[in-house]
């Protein structure tokens, strides 16, 4: 496979007003100019040709705009220079590079890996949503914002409903998935007599069109770009393409609708996808194209672990009941579940999701542990918020801790007695096996059920302590008759979870007891 250097077209697409400074026909592109450099600056050498170019004075002030929109194409790279900057507000550029895609921002677009109301906030309150064009399907988007010379970078996937921080995009280049380096520099943005386009420091951008899902070939990647104050509650009069009038989009930016307002906002640019070269290492896995089974996507292995040792206390999960991951956001299927098991029966529950996809350091998505006994009063989920994590580097494993299901690690005596024991005492036994309540519910056991006493082993005598008997201290007895005890707590062992004492080798005969005072 070869990955020649195509030429690109740029194109606008949008209604021509006289009001406009500009309209810029379509045009091929040469590639005997320079190389682009991402670093926040419009070179004349680098071969960037205007998109698109902003009509109107910035409502929000002459240190916030979008002052005008440049494209070029190198090889696998589509670059992008938005020149302006937004001081102590955000630009969002929306990019729709294949099929499918969303028509509307509601209030659950993002659902993981930050600040997700920095686009939700597009939908919320009294917002119905921010509508596209009918021809326009973003299928991921780009924030910069900052405050002074900081700028900050974010991307966002709109399918798979995840934001990733890429950084401070001022002091270096950052990079995260398709944007394979971004830069922002702050600080022109004058008009003159030529309007906003002698505006060259802003943002630049270079994306990888194969990991953006830009299909081979001659294709159209859209994009739009608007300007909003720094939680995407108010819009200002800056948006490109470009809105017919000079009007502020305010709070109705979280229900504009682009399709019903006149002409056309978004911008179009032909490109010439390349096919991928299979000695190239497209996702930056460290395996070859032509050797990776996913070179679009990086992948690794994911162990998963839940305790369900409180849950059995409380009496709202027992085997033989399952226990299952279940994901909503993210890389996997929407719903999809991964069966956990206890092979060992300790009460955690462990499963490995093969090939999860998603770039380092960006976020899993959202998910649940569920179990499917009748016993759990929340339809099988856990009680909390979803749970989330940062991917972690491709290939290798990725073990996260185990974690308690809800995130409930101990059970009050009373909880555990009115699930176990009747309702009755730590002093009492309510199976009547000869081990008292307050003993049972130290060792993690169920008052219901037969508890054996320990047996020396090796000179050697232990119990279970159970970290979910919350307040429960105790102590170890000896004795040689059974009339006089002997306190040797201090004798004994507590940790990781038992209690051991180790029995005197010149002791003849010992019996040895424990006591536990439960709150």
């Amino acid at each position: 496979m070869s990955n020649p250097i195509c030429p690109m077209k740029s194109q606008i697409a949008r209604s021509h007003n006289a009001t406009f400074i500009a309209a810029i026909a379509a045009v091929a592109l040469t590639t005997s100019h320079a190389a682009v450099t991402v670093d926040g600056v419009r070179d004349g050498v680098e071969g960037y040709t205007e998109l698109a170019l902003q009509p109107y004075t910035s409502a929000f002030g002459v240190e916030n705009a979008i002052a005008n929109l440049h494209t070029e194409q190198s090889g696998k790279l589509l670059n992008l220079f938005i020149g302006g900057r937004a001081n102590g507000n955000a630009i969002l550029i929306f990019i729709d590079s294949k099929a499918g895609g969303v028509q509307t921002i509601t209030n659950n677009s993002i659902a993981s890996g930050g600040l997700e109301s920095d686009i939700n906030n597009l939908a919320s309150g009294s917002g119905t949503g921010m509508n596209f064009e009918s021809t326009f399907q973003p299928d991921s988007a780009i924030r910069i914002y900052g405050a002074g010379a900081e700028a900050y970078i974010s991307r966002y996937d709109l399918e798979t409903r995840v934001r990733t921080d890429l950084g401070r995009a001022d002091l270096t280049t950052v990079s995260n998935g398709p944007v394979t380096s971004a830069k922002a520099l702050w600080s022109d943005v004058s008009v003159d007599s030529s309007g906003y386009s002698s505006v060259t420091n802003g943002v630049e951008i270079s994306l990888n069109m194969a990991l953006l899902g830009v299909a081979e070939g001659n294709q159209t990647v859209k994009v739009m770009a608007i300007l909003v104050n720094s939680d995407s509650t108010y819009g200002s009069n800056h948006v490109l393409g470009a809105l017919d009038t000079d009007m502020l989009l305010a709070q109705g930016v979280r229900g504009f609708d682009f399709e019903a307002h006149p002409g056309t906002q978004t911008l179009s640019i032909l490109v010439n996808c390349p096919s991928l070269v299979g000695l190239d290492d497209e996702d930056g896995d460290g395996l070859f194209n032509n050797l990776d089974p996913f070179p679009l996507d990086q992948t690794r292995n994911i162990t998963f672990s839940v305790n369900m040792n409180v849950e059995s206390l409380k009496g709202d999960f027992a085997p033989p009941s399952s226990v299952q991951a279940q994901f909503f956001s993210g890389g996997e299927a929407a719903l999809s579940t991964l069966n956990l098991n206890d092979l060992d029966a300790d009460g955690i529950y462990i499963g490995t999701l093969e090939n999860a996809k998603g770039f380092s350091g960006s976020s899993f998505g959202t998910y649940k542990f569920v179990t499917n006994d009748s016993n759990n009063n929340n339809n099988g989920y856990e009680l909390g918020s979803d749970r989330s994590f940062a991917l972690g580097a491709p290939v290798v494993t990725q073990v996260l801790p185990t974690v308690f299901f809800s995130n409930v690690t101990t059970l009050p005596y009373s909880d555990w007695s009115s699930a176990n024991a009747g309702g009755g005492s730590a002093s009492q036994d309510f199976d009547n096996d000869g081990v008292q309540n307050g003993v049972e519910y130290f060792m993690g056991e169920k008052g219901s059920l037969f508890t054996p006493n320990p047996q020396a082993v090796a000179g050697l005598i232990s119990w279970p302590h159970s970290s979910a008997a919350v307040g429960a201290s105790f102590k170890v007895w000896t004795s040689e008759s059974l009339t006089t005890w002997t306190d040797v707590t201090l004798d004994a062992v507590d940790s990781a979870g038992t209690v051991k004492y180790t029995i005197p080798t010149i002791t003849p005969k010992l019996f040895v007891r424990l006591e536990v005072t439960a709150p």
